[in-house]
């Protein structure tokens, strides 16, 4: 390709062609980055889900006797009474 552009004569062809070479780098750069970033979110995303299962599954456990007299609830002990009071609010 620089042979070509080299042989038109024409120096603004020849740095579009650098030009043009230099934003494919950049680009190819800034999906690299954007492919880690999206890995960190989906990451995130899981973790939040593992942390929300381990909790509803305190809850449950928590609502069937296994864990005394306290509810897990957001990630918060909370006693039987509060929650009782807390769900004839709704």
């Amino acid at each position: 390709m620089d042979e070509l552009v080299r042989s038109l004569e024409d120096e603004s062809a020849v740095v579009e062609v650098h030009r043009w070479r230099r934003l494919m780098s950049e680009r190819a750069s800034w999906s690299a980055t954007c492919n880690g970033v999206l890995q960190s979110v989906h990451d995130a995303g899981m973790e939040q889900e593992r942390i929300q299962v381990h909790m509803e599954s305190a809850n449950l456990l928590a609502c069937i006797g296994l864990r005394g007299n306290s509810v897990v609830h957001d990630a918060v002990v909370v006693p039987e009474e509060e929650v009782m009071l807390r769900s004839e609010e709704r």
